[in-house]
């Protein structure tokens, strides 16, 4: 029974680590799409 918990507090963790790096990666995206549609902006009214 303990080793089936600290099994499920390991898949837990993994689970957790995976869906933060999947938002990190999301906003690093998003961020990324941000800045591209702000310099074309500032690009199109520089003109």
């Amino acid at each position: 029974n303990a080793a089936s918990s600290i099994i499920g507090v390991r898949v837990a963790l993994m689970v957790n680590l995976n869906h933060a790096n999947i938002e990190l990666r999301m906003a690093i995206m998003g961020n990324r799409m941000a800045n591209i549609y702000l310099f074309t902006a500032i690009a199109v009214t520089a003109r």
